[in-house]
């Protein structure tokens, strides 16, 4: 048996129709409840947030103020930190830079020639000296002129002797002017140019905008750096030897090549046929 629907097709359209709705309303409610649930998630995490932070903000207060004393106490200690860094540096500079310089010129001085300072600035040296005559001149240029760190060596005399060196004279002490008083010779300047440049000193930041230490070449206290110290000793610098060979002299320093202990027969001769200066010091 045959079954025939002999209805027209748009009655069964609003039947879909009614079911099609239904299905979109059942979808939007569940997206509606999705993001309902969501807000709901979201607020009680924000809620927790705030109420964490609430009790954290009392240590954070507290970090703040250490904060700001670590602050305060750092800014009032930066100057002694700059001292402590000056110092630092400074004794570096002079152990590195100055000590190296001297310590040359130490060595390439010959006894009998005292310096009363001594002033490094850029690629010079100056110095001021003295010596018992112009025989132990004559020979402290010969020298120093076969140091190996000097390119050039010029010296300036100034004044003339007066009597000789008392005998037995051996210097002065530190701090004074090397000439014994009333005592003859030559009072000389040295300057010394250097084949390489003094680097540059390092300069106090508290009084870099006032007047400090120079940035380049001089001396570490602002002028360069007097040596009485070096000034009364009567064999030159500390350790010079009496018996050091110059580059190339073929002898130690003295008249000939003699014997360290023997008075230079080149120095001046003291009024009255007396022995000069360069004998009663060259011992």
């Amino acid at each position: 048996m045959l079954r025939i629907n002999l209805l027209p097709p748009y009655i069964y359209e609003g039947s879909k129709r009614r079911n099609v709705t239904i299905v979109w309303v059942l979808i939007l409610l569940a997206v509606i409840a999705g993001f309902v649930y969501g807000k709901v998630q979201i607020d009680n995490q924000t809620a927790a947030m705030n109420q964490e932070k609430e009790n954290l903000r009392p240590d954070a207060d507290k970090a703040d103020r250490l904060q700001a004393q670590a602050n305060s106490i750092n800014s009032e200690s930066q100057a002694i930190r700059d001292k402590r860094d000056f110092v630092k540096n400074a004794r570096q500079y002079n152990s590195s830079t100055y000590q190296p310089v001297v310590y040359n010129i130490r060595d390439y001085t010959m006894r009998g020639v005292l310096y009363s300072s001594l002033v490094p600035s850029g690629q010079t040296v100056t110095l001021d000296a003295y010596a018992g005559s112009l025989a132990q001149v004559g020979h402290y240029l010969m020298w120093m002129e076969h140091n190996p760190e000097i390119q050039q060596v010029s010296i300036s005399l100034s004044g003339l002797p007066s009597f000789p060196v008392p005998p037995g004279f051996n210097g002065q002490p530190q701090g004074r002017n090397p000439r014994p008083p009333g005592a003859g010779g030559y009072d000389f300047g040295v300057t010394l140019t250097l084949n390489k440049p003094i680097p540059g000193a390092p300069v106090y930041g508290a009084s870099a905008a006032g007047g400090g230490a120079p940035a380049g070449g001089g001396g570490m206290f602002g002028g360069g750096m007097t040596a009485p110290m070096m000034g009364g000793m009567s064999g030159g610098m500390p350790g010079t030897s009496m018996g050091m060979t110059a580059p190339g002299m073929g002898g130690p320093m003295g008249s000939g090549g003699g014997p360290p202990s023997a008075p230079m027969s080149a120095g001046m001769q003291a009024p009255g046929g007396g022995a000069g200066p360069a004998g009663s010091s060259e011992r």
